[in-house]
């Protein structure tokens, strides 16, 4: 993949991953916005319920009056109410009587109208008396004859029907009306009234703090005084609008989670196919390069001998031999490596286990690897002569051998390994002063094929499969390896 390809592709799961972060977030706002208007309406439903339940239950005790009727001084038939002990308004309903009658409303309080008021009605059934103010007593009488009206009177007591309509409002009895409808729609909330008459507050059911209460709503019930209104503040319930919302919000998270989830490791596949592509482009031009070599020198070694040895001298043509054979082998050592990295993978390769003594195998890489190590000081450890393993030796010296032969070719100019037994268990450690390989590689250096990077230029050529090899042998033998990096240190820990 071209680097402008993969950036594109970069940018595009960028924009796929904040549009649907952002739909999920609208959305849920929607949602949340249309739960909270819901719970709104529960509340309006449950006002107008409780105010309805308690206008019925004030209803049962002020329609019923124990009502005497007698005559006044001057024979006039009256009916008088005694012993209301309201302070509220007073309605005729019904009539069933008709005729030229007086009403008389008296013992008026002067709070209302600061004076006594005689009020005159037709009573019938087109003609009704309005509401007025606070009553004590009411008379009625007729002009006439007191005794052919006494019978008529008596007749319209009984067919009179009365009843109050309140200017206050009782908040503790309708708080309980309150508390019992949204206790069925199971909600909990802090709430209080304040009763509105032209939008100025006449009372409330307590003293609150708006910040606290910032919702409110007015109820719609037809049984409210004239002009009159009752507000409800109440809280703003989150959690209840939330939890109605769960279901949705879970589904929106679930789909985010996926979607985002999803693109996250369709981007770390396409980093890791770049990054396989760059090692296969870099294990390609080493294997050229490695391949190339040897190819070339033995070329040459055989066209000396066709073209440049007419005298037919046998050692010149056995000196040519002897480096086409070298330059072959170095070939066929590549190539078993590589065929045996594409086994280390599956069960193919064959692990012949028996007892080993990994001090004598140590011993013979050292001695091979001083040949070679040039300036570099290589210093070895050991406190026992007889650490004694079940393995197979061919793979683990190689798996070892790998191990010295990279701390030589990378490390620094000191190199130290230790050999140490205890608790049953055998471990080898290969230090070098180097400290070349960076955090961020640690991981990475035991892959296959992979090469720390140096730009275009390795000085050392190799394929990358040095300490892939040695970790899938050491596994396979039941051990383990890691590599520890402290500074100017790097440290390959093998454990048996």
């Amino acid at each position: 993949m071209k680097r402008s390809q993969f950036k594109a592709t970069i940018y595009l799961i960028s924009f796929t991953v904040l549009l649907t972060v952002g739909i999920q977030v609208y959305r849920n706002i929607q949602n949340y916005n249309l739960n909270k208007q819901r719970f709104i309406n529960d509340v309006q439903v449950a006002l107008d319920i409780a105010v309805e339940s308690y206008s019925a239950e004030q209803a049962k005790n002020d329609i019923f009056f124990l009502f005497g009727n007698e005559f006044e001084g001057n024979g006039n038939p009256s009916i008088t109410i005694n012993g209301s002990n309201t302070s509220d308004s007073l309605k005729f309903k019904a009539f069933a009587y008709s005729g030229q009658t007086e009403v008389k409303i008296d013992t008026l309080p002067k709070r209302v109208f600061g004076t006594k008021h005689w009020i005159s009605k037709q009573l019938s059934d087109s003609n009704k008396l309005p509401s007025v103010g606070a009553v004590q007593s009411i008379k009625v009488f007729a002009n006439g004859d007191s005794s052919a009206l006494g019978s008529r009177f008596e007749a319209l007591t009984t067919k009179i029907a009365l009843s109050l309509v309140r200017d206050s409002i009782d908040f503790n009895t309708l708080s309980k009306y309150m508390d019992k409808e949204l206790g069925r729609k199971q909600i909990n909330i802090e709430f209080a009234f304040v009763q509105l008459k032209k939008d100025a507050a006449l009372h409330q059911s307590a003293a609150f703090d708006k910040s606290e209460l910032p919702l409110s709503i007015i109820s719609k019930s037809t049984y409210l005084p004239k002009d009159q209104q009752l507000q409800l503040s109440f809280s703003n319930a989150s959690a209840i609008i939330l939890k109605r919302g769960l279901a949705d919000l879970l589904i929106s998270l679930l789909i985010s989670v996926a979607v985002i989830g999803s693109l996250l490791y369709l981007y770390r596949i396409i980093n890791e196919q770049k990054a396989l592509a760059e090692i296969k482009n870099d294990l390609i031009s080493n294997i050229t390069h490695e391949f190339k070599t040897p190819i070339a020198t033995v070329n040459s070694a055989l066209e000396g001998i066709a073209n440049f040895n007419q005298q037919n001298d046998q050692e010149k043509t056995a000196k040519y031999i002897d480096i086409s054979i070298g330059q072959l082998k170095k070939l066929n050592l590549m190539v078993e490596k590589l065929l045996e990295t594409a086994t280390l993978e599956s069960e193919s390769l064959e692990i012949r286990k028996e007892p080993i003594n990994l001090s004598q195998i140590l011993h013979t890489l050292l001695e091979k690897y001083k040949m070679v190590a040039g300036a570099k000081e290589i210093i070895f450890h050991e406190d026992s002569q007889d650490v004694i393993i079940e393995a197979d030796p061919f793979h683990i010296e190689n798996a070892i051998s790998n191990l010295i032969d990279n701390a030589i070719k990378y490390g620094g100019n000191r190199i130290e390994i230790s050999l140490a037994h205890s608790n049953g268990k055998a471990q080898v450690v290969v230090n070098d002063n180097g400290g070349f390989i960076e955090k961020s590689q640690k991981e990475r250096v035991f892959d296959k094929f992979y090469r720390i990077p140096t730009g275009n230029q390795h000085d050392v050529k190799g394929f990358g499969i040095g300490l892939y090899y040695t970790k899938k042998i050491i596994e396979k033998h039941g051990g383990s390896i890691q590599l520890v990096l402290k500074p100017q240190l790097t440290s390959f820990e093998v454990a048996f």
